[in-house]
C-alpha cells in the first residue's frame, strides 16, 4: 500500500440551484493500492479533482494514469462517503 499526499485533493459538490460546497476528500484506488490524503490545512481545501483536470498531473507517481480510477471518500459525522470513481464523476459533470 503506498500512501501519499501533495495532491490535496477535494471535491465541490453543487446543487441544482447551484449552491456548492467544497470538502476535502481521500482518493483510493484498489487496484493500483494507492491512498492520497487530503489537506491538513482549516483554511486551504486543496484542488477539485474533478473540475480540475490538471490534477491528474500534480504528481509524478501518477502522471502515467491520472486519477480516472480514484474513489472520492469523504468523512461526514464520523462515516465515510464513498462517491463513484473521478472519471465517472467527470463524465457526469461533462468535465474533460
Amino acid at each position: 500500500m503506498t500512501i501519499m499526499g501533495h495532491i490535496h485533493p477535494s471535491m465541490r459538490l453543487t446543487d441544482s440551484i447551484g449552491a456548492s460546497l467544497k470538502d476535502r476528500c481521500f482518493l483510493f484506488d484498489k487496484s493500483r493500492r494507492v491512498l492520497v490524503l487530503p489537506a491538513l490545512s482549516l483554511v486551504a481545501y486543496g484542488t477539485d479533482v474533478v473540475s480540475q483536470l490538471s490534477s491528474d498531473k500534480m504528481s509524478p507517481l501518477l502522471s502515467d494514469e491520472g486519477l480516472s480510477d480514484f474513489v472520492p471518500i469523504v468523512f461526514s459525522e464520523k462515516r465515510p462517503l464513498k462517491f463513484p470513481k473521478v472519471g465517472e464523476l467527470r463524465e457526469i459533470c461533462e468535465i474533460g
